[in-house]
């Protein structure tokens, strides 16, 4: 929970935001909006990595 604090504090969106964008747009049955948000946390979570 820390780092997701960090992360909004960074001026970024939550890790657990990211995720629930996710399910919403599965939920909502958007393929499209799925992928995206998909692609977006997951930029987020590799950019943390290399950020250290």
């Amino acid at each position: 929970m820390a780092s997701s604090w960090r992360c909004a504090r960074a001026g970024r969106s939550s890790p657990l935001g990211e995720h629930l964008a996710v399910i919403e747009a599965i939920r909502a049955r958007d393929p499209q909006a799925a992928e995206t948000a998909a692609r977006a946390h997951l930029s987020s979570a590799i950019d943390a990595l290399r950020a250290g």
